[in-house]
């Protein structure tokens, strides 16, 4: 169910997809183990990138799947807020907002991340509940390997839309975004390989090129 008046259609620029968390808190230097309070923020690779492009002043939209609860609907506000075109988010009943869990680092402790993200929402995107036309009217669609790591369906749903995408002439960027906590470096490189022909620009850290892809070479060879 989708909870804006369907005016006229946006016309943009980029599309993006996938999941958007609930991001908590601490002040730095209190441990998360220890805290009475929590900052409440969101946080979401693709998300973010909608966000960066519109205050450049790029049209962005962002599509998920959210709860219709407060949480589902304060990630929705704050990207509208930021003028990211949220009118295609999927909006459902059932399941959760997945949750993140972040304590500042204090030198010499590194920051710490813990993710509460399984069976939410997002993870059960397919791709037959896109609106394909809305994808195809803008001129580029952006992906990430993290979306992919969510479920097999995700998968599914991105290595499609990169096909369509790519098939009527417009332009698609894929981040690799490897995280090791989602799937493993095997799994994640059979995924890749399925939307690299489709992708017209590539974007990883050498890090994730050498764990992934397994390639060892200088950062000009592996490119």
């Amino acid at each position: 169910m989708n909870r804006q008046p369907m005016c006229d259609e946006p016309k943009l620029e980029v599309v993006t997809i996938g999941e958007t968390m609930i991001r908590f808190s601490p002040k730095t230097g209190i441990r998360l183990e220890q805290a009475r309070q929590l900052d409440v923020e969101i946080g979401g690779a693709e998300s973010n990138v909608a966000v960066a492009l519109a205050r450049l002043g790029v049209a962005s939209g962002w599509i998920s799947k959210l709860v219709e609860n407060p949480w589902g609907f304060r990630i929705a506000g704050e990207l509208r807020r930021h003028g990211v075109d949220t009118s295609r988010i999927i909006w459902t009943q059932e399941g959760r907002v997945g949750t993140m869990f972040v304590e500042p680092g204090v030198k010499p402790r590194p920051a710490e991340v813990v993710y509460d993200r399984a069976n939410s929402a997002a993870s059960t995107m397919r791709f037959e509940d896109l609106d394909l036309d809305y994808i195809l009217a803008a001129r580029h669609v952006h992906l990430t390997g993290i979306t992919m790591a969510l479920s097999d369906s995700c998968r599914d749903m991105v290595t499609k839309v990169a096909a369509e995408v790519r098939k009527a002439g417009r332009t698609v960027s894929f981040d690799v975004n490897y995280r090791q906590r989602l799937w493993s470096a095997e799994k994640a490189k059979r995924a890749v390989d399925s939307v690299l022909k489709d992708v017209n620009l590539l974007i990883s850290t050498l890090d994730d090129v050498r764990k992934v892809f397994n390639l060892t070479d200088s950062p000009q060879d592996v490119c």
